[in-house]
């Protein structure tokens, strides 16, 4: 059987939020990944299973609106460069 290894999703991931400063949708990004249909299952799986590794390294922020709703994902901001960024002027 073929499958997605976390390895992979992790790397995925990471090109991901390193050229990504807002918020995107974690489904479309994987879209590209998921070019065989026998695919998705491992790719959403183990690309979930890097996410929450991210998350806990403190390297990513994921929201989602309601249960169900897709996951957002987006390079987790410095304290200090949110407070300057949220300083007017």
């Amino acid at each position: 059987r073929t499958g997605w290894a976390l390895a992979e999703a992790r790397e995925a991931l990471e090109r991901l939020i390193g050229g990504a400063a807002d918020w995107c949708s974690l489904d479309d990004y994987l879209l590209a990944y998921m070019v065989e249909p026998s695919l998705a299952a491992t790719v959403r799986a183990s690309s979930f299973a890097a996410t929450l590794e991210l998350v806990r390294e403190g390297c990513l922020e994921v929201h989602q609106h309601e249960a169900f709703a897709p996951l957002y994902v987006r390079k987790r901001q410095d304290p200090d460069d949110a407070a300057a960024a949220a300083e007017p002027g």
